[in-house]
């Protein structure tokens, strides 16, 4: 009697739940026809329908937070990515797609932690997402205050993309060093950080040098007063080989921003290149590292400067230095080999050329002629 109850229960579970599938497959293709019809509203309807059915249905959040997502519903679209993080395969996907939410809900604290976690998994999610969300990340690191970073990446998106005003904006943004985002910093600066921004992106685009001077010379014209400005018009004379002008710039700089570390970094920098002025860029890299003590930039613009001044021994500790705080940078390495051979160290110079060509190999820079092996002569480094 007990097994024929048994049969009788589990017959009408199953009669239960076989409408429930069979309305919840219904309903989900329905869901996907419409949203293939560009019938979003209708979509959503049906999809709410089905993940009602089944909540666990995690590829329909993850459609129903895409629609939410195109239609600028953004608060709607990150509680849908929320319920998609369910599934281990979409956390990371999901954490791009709740930053970019968040960033145009001005949840901009959110919108950073979203997007660092993206960036620490791999930056999944495709070509288009990574664009997106990195273009996102890079005005975030403005809002921080790490202008060269931010810098670092727009420079590649201006590469791949060509003129753009969206990157433009933020180049000006970070050149200028005003910690906003686009959408918040004030409208008397507009003219002053298109200016900049376009000539920076010019400079991006393919060296176009000339088109760069333009918008340049309006901008020293107008806002040569300003901090930053003269920094940026060292850094594209610098690019255009024009090392006495980028000299002169640098040096404005710093009688309108006497605390600017990269105006100090980059003058101290070409002075050494050049061999001119030690004594000053002596003086403004010891006074870079007394800003910004433990800083990669700083102790590598002193050890450029000591190796100009022929101080070998010197030299080395402030490059190793560089080396422990940014042990990928292949610059350094390429500096200490060359010193490590004045001093007579040549397995350590060996060691040094070797880190410098993989490095290089790795991350060739585009468009720059790299250095030849600095172990492929026993010349000192040129002045």
């Amino acid at each position: 009697m007990k097994w024929v109850v048994a049969i009788l229960f589990v017959g009408a579970l199953v009669a239960h739940a076989a409408p429930e599938n069979t309305s919840f497959l219904q309903i989900s293709q329905q869901a996907e026809s419409a949203r293939e019809a560009n019938q979003l509203p209708q979509a959503i309807n049906l999809y709410q329908k089905a993940l009602q059915l089944r909540p666990t249905w995690f590829a329909g959040w993850w459609e129903v937070g895409s629609i939410y997502y195109d239609l600028d519903l953004y608060s709607d679209a990150r509680g849908a990515f929320q319920h998609a993080q369910a599934d281990a395969k979409m956390q990371a996907p999901a954490d791009a797609f709740m930053g970019l939410c968040e960033y145009e809900l001005r949840d901009y604290p959110a919108a950073r932690t979203h997007l660092s976690k993206w960036r620490a998994a791999g930056e999944p999610g495709g070509p288009s997402v990574a664009h997106v969300a990195n273009f996102r990340w890079a005005e975030l690191l403005i809002q921080d205050g790490r202008f060269f970073e931010s810098l670092s990446l727009l420079d590649k998106m201006a590469l791949e993309m060509g003129p753009n005003p969206s990157i433009a904006e933020a180049m000006g943004l970070a050149w200028m060093q005003m910690k906003y985002v686009p959408e918040t910093y004030p409208p008397e600066k507009r003219e002053m950080v298109w200016l900049a921004g376009t000539a920076a992106l010019w400079l991006s685009v393919n060296k176009h040098l000339d088109y760069s001077m333009v918008y340049l010379d309006r901008l020293t014209s107008r806002y040569g007063d300003q901090p930053n400005v003269h920094l940026l018009h060292g850094f594209v004379d610098e690019a255009a080989k024009d090392t006495d002008g980028a000299i002169d710039e640098d040096a404005k700089e710093l009688k309108i921003s006497p605390d600017s570390i990269a105006a100090m970094v980059q003058y101290a920098l070409l002075c050494a290149d050049a061999g001119k002025q030690l004594d000053e860029a002596d003086a403004a890299a010891h006074r870079a590292l007394t800003l910004e003590p433990g800083s990669m930039r700083s102790h590598f613009a002193l050890g450029r400067v000591l190796v100009a001044e022929k101080k070998w021994a010197e030299s080395a500790i402030e490059l190793e230095k560089a080396e422990q705080l940014s042990p990928n940078v292949s610059k350094v390495h390429y500096q200490l080999a060359r010193v490590y051979l004045k001093l007579g160290r040549k397995q350590d110079a060996q060691r040094e050329s070797a880190a410098f060509q993989a490095l290089e190999r790795a991350q060739p820079i585009p468009g720059v002629v790299e250095p030849d092996s600095p172990i492929q002569s026993t010349e000192g480094p040129s002045q």
